[in-house]
């Protein structure tokens, strides 16, 4: 079995992802693993409120990244880092997984568009094509 050295937890700011964070987050201080914390913002356009309602939740995004890392470090996480991207969810998960040498990624079971049992697109999608370990927290 391979050492994990690199959980990556990717977050929707779901309750899904809060579960997911929680698990991640023991499994980063037990395994002593460095903990990267992921949200990805959808790029939408449109006419009306589209476009605020995008940079709306790009900032509480970003709130809850800081949150994540600031208790993380609070409960023992050594390396604790935070990243906020654009674009298809999917995609820059699996692009940060393959740039950072990613051992684990950890994921809410779905987000905010899909409901209990169905796994979230983005989690059957990450999970179908991730090179490295993936649990997803339900």
């Amino acid at each position: 079995m391979t050492e994990t050295r690199h959980i990556l937890l990717a977050t929707d700011g779901s309750p899904s992802s809060e579960r997911a964070f929680q698990r991640a987050l023991e499994l980063a201080v037990a395994l002593k693993a460095r903990l990267s914390i992921l949200s990805v913002s959808e790029l939408e356009s449109g006419p009306g409120g589209q476009v605020e309602d995008t940079e709306k939740m790009r900032r509480e995004l970003a709130g809850q990244v800081e949150e994540f890392c600031q208790e993380a470090r609070e409960r023992g996480a050594r390396r604790v880092e935070g990243h906020q991207d654009a674009g298809l969810p999917y995609s820059r998960i699996l692009g940060l997984v393959e740039r950072d040498d990613v051992d684990l990624l950890v994921l809410g079971a779905n987000g905010w568009r899909s409901l209990p049992p169905e796994l979230g697109s983005v989690t059957r999608h990450v999970a179908k094509f991730a090179t490295c370990a993936v649990l997803v927290v339900r």
